[in-house]
């Protein structure tokens, strides 16, 4: 799920703090009114519901509005995001219904982010959570001179762990949420540990995703054929 505006090296996990950073400013200017004729999410949320919905409906709103005014050609990343934002906090998915709601709002904005508004599985927001978590703190470091600078090297390994535990599991799940996020952890952690030369006692390297199951595959195969060469010349020249 690459931006289409986005870098060569930017994909959803890469872009994820950006679009939180978008999120929590909008927060700052609920009504919109710092943009000349932005829309108010207010009007919206009164007739839809009341109550505690209020509040969490104009916030989701206000950043609906957002993606629809500034980046209704380049939304799909945002909307993924929005909809991670709303279920991993408890304030925007207390109410099970609220989803719905949530997506009445978006339809009467063009259908901005339709579709992408629904219910994570908690096994898979789990891990979500704690992937993003540990890219945040990837992040933290930079790398000068060849080395690793800021940042915790403990951070890092914990990184290539959590890869390690989790990669297996996602072969053959493409369509899967979190690997998909999974995979693209893997492009952003290449594309910064690549430039690491000097000797550090961090992985520079995760492992691919499916080499090792072509391997064992491969291995199997050969095995199989190989036993099945030496009992075909083993009977054949064995004296009966």
């Amino acid at each position: 799920m690459t931006s289409v505006s986005s870098g060569e090296n930017e994909n959803s996990v890469t872009l994820y703090l950006k679009y939180k950073q978008e999120f929590n400013s909008v927060l700052s200017d609920i009504r919109n009114a710092h943009r000349q004729g932005g829309e108010n999410p207010g009007r919206k949320c009164n007739k839809i519901a009341q109550g505690d919905f209020i509040e969490p409906c104009q916030q989701i709103g206000r950043y609906l509005i957002e993606i629809k005014e500034l980046y209704k050609s380049d939304h799909l990343g945002r909307c993924n995001y929005l909809n991670y934002r709303i279920n991993s906090d408890v304030n925007y998915s207390k109410n099970p219904g609220w989803f719905e709601k949530y997506n009445i709002f978006s339809s009467q904005l063009d259908n901005i982010c339709e579709n992408y508004i629904k219910k994570i599985e908690p096994d898979i927001l789990n891990k979500l959570k704690e992937l993003y978590s540990l890219y945040e703190d990837f992040n933290s470091f930079k790398v000068q001179n060849y080395q690793i600078k800021g940042g915790s090297c403990d951070k890092i390994k914990d990184c290539h762990k959590f890869y390690v535990d989790n990669y297996k599991d996602c072969v053959g799940k493409e369509r899967n949420p979190f690997c998909k996020e999974l995979n693209n952890f893997k492009k952003a952690y290449a594309n910064k540990m690549r430039d690491v030369t000097a000797r550090v006692n961090v992985p520079q390297f995760l492992p691919p995703e499916k080499m090792d199951y072509v391997f064992v595959s491969s291995l199997t195969t050969d095995i199989v054929l190989l036993a099945t060469f030496t009992l075909f010349i083993f009977y054949k020249f064995t004296p009966m």
